[in-house]
């Protein structure tokens, strides 16, 4: 997710963050940030705060975040089907990207994993098929195919576009006066 970003360093939220891997895993980048970590289930936000990560939220299955953050990050909460609802993953990777300042990404399990590996009930993506919903999203975006063994995954990463208010304000050029 971080290479799908070209991740600088920032504000990160990690929509449904587990035990906080990715918390410990930016540490260790030598870059500036600050971190939110959230996750629906109460078991793994108290894991989480366990472990020393420093802000993480329970959220129900509605979250939305409240503002915006630089990235925002969500590795493995697409990994099950909705057969009433089999986009169910659009309007959050859509808050995502509008909650984003520089980029967004996310992690699917892919169609090209080997149909030995695959579970019935898993949701299963297209890398095509992912740009195309990407493509609808943002104009810069990107879908990396290339890292898992066996073609197990990918990632996808929305990339705010060069106009976007969000994009203009990441930059510190906002020409606009602040608001009382």
């Amino acid at each position: 997710m971080l290479r799908a970003t070209a991740f600088a360093g920032g504000t990160v939220l990690d929509w449904g963050c587990g035990p906080g891997d990715l918390y410990f895993h930016l540490t260790k980048l030598d870059l500036p940030f600050t971190y939110v970590g959230t996750d629906i289930d109460p078991r793994m936000v108290e894991l989480a705060a366990s472990r020393g990560v420093p802000d993480v939220r329970l959220v129900d299955l509605d979250f939305r975040p409240e503002r915006t953050y630089d990235y925002v990050f969500a590795s493995g909460i697409f990994q099950f089907q909705d057969p009433d609802d089999p986009l169910y993953f659009l309007p959050i990777l859509e808050a995502m990207y509008d909650n984003s300042a520089r980029a967004a990404a996310a992690t699917f399990l892919s169609a090209y994993r080997p149909e030995a590996e695959k579970a019935p009930d898993e949701l299963y993506v297209d890398g095509a098929t992912i740009a195309r919903i990407a493509a609808a999203i943002t104009d810069r975006w990107v879908v990396d195919h290339s890292y898992h063994p066996a073609a197990g995954d990918l990632t996808v990463g929305l990339l705010a576009s060069r106009g976007t208010a969000a994009a203009v304000k990441a930059s510190g050029n906002d020409p606009s006066p602040p608001r009382p």
